[in-house]
This record gives structure tokens, C-alpha cells and sequence, in this order.
């Protein structure tokens, strides 16, 4: 949304068919809090999520809080998600090395 390119998700991946829905009103309160933000588009193919196969999911970059949350609840929680460009834009080399290390921590 920031620099206004659409997202085409490569098809090796879903994502949630009701959070594809819901992306107009979520982008439209990112551009409420800051008109930066710009409307996009995202196409990809979709998964229906079933309430009984909901997990815990919970964003991970290897910081401290990240790693905090991971440990106190890695009982409950199956998904970790990493982002590229939304705090921080790394070039290849150095996200291909983020995605390695924290693939390493959490083998432990």
C-alpha cells in the first residue's frame, strides 16, 4: 500500500477467502490512519478456513518480542509470519538470511 503496487501471490500459496474479502475495509482504515497509504489490489488463490482448523498464527521477526510470544505460547501457536517490506525492505541476500535464521530458531 505504500508504494501503491498490487500483490500477486504466487500459487504455491493461499490465502484466507475471508480475509481476501475483508481487504477493502481493512486497506480503507490503513488509509484513514494515514492517506499514504494506497488502495491495492491482491490476487490469489483462496483457502476457506473452517473454524475447527484455526491455529494460532503470530507475526515473527527473531526480536525480542516476537521470540517472548513464540516461547511462552509455541504449545498453541502453528503459524509464524514474516514480512518483507512492511517495517523494513531487505534486498534478496539479506531476507534470504532472515528467512534461514529464524527457520533455525525455530527448530528449537
Amino acid at each position: 500500500m505504500l508504494l501503491g503496487e498490487n500483490i500477486v501471490v504466487d500459487e504455491k500459496y493461499t490465502v484466507s477467502e475471508k480475509l481476501l474479502t475483508q481487504l477493502d475495509a481493512i486497506q480503507k482504515i490503513f488509509n484513514c490512519w494515514n492517506p499514504i497509504f494506497k488502495f491495492i489490489s491482491v490476487t490469489s488463490a483462496t483457502k476457506k478456513i473452517v473454524a475447527s482448523y484455526l491455529s494460532a498464527s503470530c507475526f515473527f521477526s527473531g526480536g525480542v518480542d516476537g521470540s517472548y510470544l513464540l516461547i511462552k505460547h509455541k504449545d498453541i501457536i502453528e503459524n509464524l509470519v514474516l514480512i518483507n517490506g512492511f517495517d523494513f525492505n531487505m534486498d534478496d541476500i539479506t531476507w534470504q538470511n532472515m528467512i534461514n535464521r529464524n527457520t533455525e530458531i525455530l527448530k528449537y
